[in-house]
């Protein structure tokens, strides 16, 4: 599951970000008397990267540890 919480905190940020570039794009066009203070301080942290490195290393090694040995793994010498 966590890599559809990587996946789903990565979808959030780009719409989030789409989402309000196009709000706010469409709210200067209004007028020019409208003033616009407002801050798109939206950015994917170290956090996200440490926890996207800790899914795709769990990924690869449940795979790596999960495989089954093969035939010449197998013999006895």
């Amino acid at each position: 599951m966590a890599d559809v919480m990587v996946v789903a905190i990565f979808m959030a940020y780009i719409g989030f970000n789409g989402i309000i570039t196009s709000q706010l794009g469409q709210l200067s066009s209004a007028g020019q008397e409208l003033v616009i203070l407002a801050t798109n301080g939206t950015s994917l942290q170290p956090g996200y990267y440490l926890f996207l490195t800790y899914t795709l290393l769990a990924l690869f090694f449940s795979g790596f540890l999960t495989r089954k040995p093969q035939a010449s793994e197998c013999k006895n010498p």
